[in-house]
Parts: structure tokens; C-alpha cells; sequence
């Protein structure tokens, strides 16, 4: 009787054993899981980090692109500017010289008129 007592205790302790493992495999299997969800919702954080970097990246390359262009239309303004000026000079000039031209121009008709008049008074004398 004594036996079949152990028998029957060694049974339930298996039994209850057996209970146990089942028990925490069901444990592990969800903290497996909870482990994978962790592992996914940090892999897609590292993603978004990974994407706003390369997008401020790009702000950053874009920010700096931009400067150099208006640098270079700036360069580029200043070069008109000075054409300009150069032009007007250039302008202001030769304007000054043809109108002495044409005041010498108008001096030498000047002259003439007076002398052909001069001459026509001669003649009529």
C-alpha cells in the first residue's frame, strides 16, 4: 500500500511538474513575443531616425546649395552693376566728345557764314 501511495505521489508531483513546464513555456513564449514586438518597434524607431536623418541631411545640403547660388547671383549682380557703370561711363564720354565735335563742328560753320557774308558785303560794295 505504501507503494502504490509513492506511486500515486511521484504521479501527481510529475503531473504537477509537467503542469509547471507547460506553464513557463507559455511564459517564455510570450516574453519571446513581447521580445519580437520590442525588437520591431525599435527597428522601425531606427528606421524614422535613419529617414530624419537623411531628410535633414538633405535640408541641410539643400540650405547649403541655395546659399552658394545666391552667392554666385549676388557675384553675378555686382558684375552687371559694374558693366553698367562702365557702360554709362563709357556713354557720358563719347557724348562729350561728339558734342565738342559738334560745337567745333558749329564753330567752323560759324566762321564760314561770317566770311561768306563778309565776302558778299565785299562784293556788293
Amino acid at each position: 500500500g505504501k507503494l502504490k501511495l509513492r506511486a500515486e505521489a511521484a504521479d501527481r508531483e510529475r503531473a504537477e511538474m509537467q503542469i509547471n513546464v507547460e506553464t513557463y513555456r507559455k511564459r517564455l513564449g510570450t516574453l519571446q513575443e513581447t521580445v519580437k514586438k520590442h525588437e520591431e518597434m525599435i527597428q522601425t524607431v531606427q528606421q524614422r531616425l535613419k529617414e530624419k536623418t537623411e531628410q535633414a541631411v538633405a535640408a541641410g545640403n539643400e540650405e547649403k546649395a541655395a546659399t552658394a547660388r545666391l552667392g554666385e547671383a549676388s557675384v553675378e549682380l555686382e558684375a552687371l552693376r559694374k558693366t553698367k557703370a562702365e557702360l554709362e561711363e563709357t556713354i557720358r564720354t563719347q557724348a562729350n566728345q561728339i558734342a565738342e565735335h559738334t560745337a567745333a563742328q558749329e564753330g567752323k560753320l560759324e566762321k564760314m557764314r561770317a566770311a561768306e557774308e563778309s565776302a558778299q558785303g565785299d562784293a556788293q560794295e
